[in-house]
């Protein structure tokens, strides 16, 4: 009898542990299938606002156009005429709200051609480099660029969401001028590290120039920065700029907001012929907030 009870308790021990592992295994592939599911979801969303971006800056330009001149039939010409400013404007379309922001090219960091003290700032205040070693890769600017091509346009790599790097310039944009440069070219100069290029690279617009940002359009992170530097106040660039930086601001449905930043040409945006630049990849806000 005491036997049939010892086998009775055993088994009934067995049959537990079973039923926990059973519970434990169950609830992992139900997170592994959220998860699962919750990249699916993310990448449909990445990719809604990679095509609906462009079309959203080519839409935010014809408005800033038509904005500064106030005539439909005007080509642009007297756009230098009137003083610059951050252009704002709100669309909704179907299943997203999408607020845009038209900054000049002068309020953002320029693809260095010499060294200077606001890129040593940006990569220490920006970037978390040691000042000291942003010193050392500032002046490492002119024996770099000086040997290796920069020149170029295009859609920003995004490994994971659009298939592999693009080679392809977005929109013929081949034609916009020899002072477009790769922001990827970054990455070469010695010193340079990815968690540095990462955090300071939607900073950085994609034209040629040595002049500091005009903290007055700028970005919040580099506003914050540069208020109140002499460097940048006396040192602004012709505000009649040839590019612009649009940033979009995406909200599908209210669940995710996705912010995308797309370089353009000003030229031809009163006749919807904006040429894209360069088009950053989406990034979700709250990746951003994280820094």
């Amino acid at each position: 009898m005491r036997c049939n009870d010892s086998q009775s308790g055993m088994a009934l021990a067995l049959v537990l542990w079973m039923l926990t592992a059973l519970s434990v295994l169950a609830a992992g592939l139900v997170a592994i299938s959220r998860e699962g599911t919750g990249s699916i979801d993310a990448k449909v969303i990445s990719a809604r606002a990679f095509y609906l971006g462009k079309g959203a800056a080519r839409l935010a330009m014809r408005d800033r156009a038509y904005d500064r001149s106030g005539d439909w039939d005007s080509d642009g010409s007297d756009d230098a005429l009137r003083a610059e400013r951050i252009y704002t404007a709100q669309y909704e379309f179907d299943g997203a709200s999408v607020t845009a922001r038209v900054y000049p090219s002068t309020g953002f960091m320029l693809m260095p051609t010499e060294p200077s003290e606001s890129w040593v700032t940006f990569l220490n205040r920006v970037g978390g480099l040691d000042p000291a070693l942003a010193s050392q890769v500032v002046n490492r600017f002119d024996t770099y660029f000086e040997e290796n091509e920069v020149v170029g346009g295009g859609s920003e790599p995004d490994m994971s969401t659009f298939d592999g790097y693009r080679a392809a310039y977005t929109d013929g944009n081949l034609g916009v001028g020899g002072d477009i440069a790769y922001v990827e070219a970054l990455l070469g100069v010695e010193g340079m590290t990815r968690e540095a290029y990462e955090r300071i690279r939607r900073s950085v617009a994609p034209v040629r120039g040595s002049a500091p940002p005009d903290p007055a359009l700028s970005p919040p992170e580099l506003k914050n920065i540069f208020r109140g530097d002499p460097e940048a106040t006396a040192g602004k660039q012709n505000p009649n700029t040839r590019y612009f930086c649009v940033e979009l601001l995406m909200d599908f449905d209210g669940a995710q907001q996705v912010s995308q930043r797309i370089w353009v040409a000003g030229q031809g945006a009163m006749q919807g012929q904006t040429k894209l630049v360069r088009v950053g990849r989406p990034v979700f806000v709250n990746k951003i907030e994280a820094g």
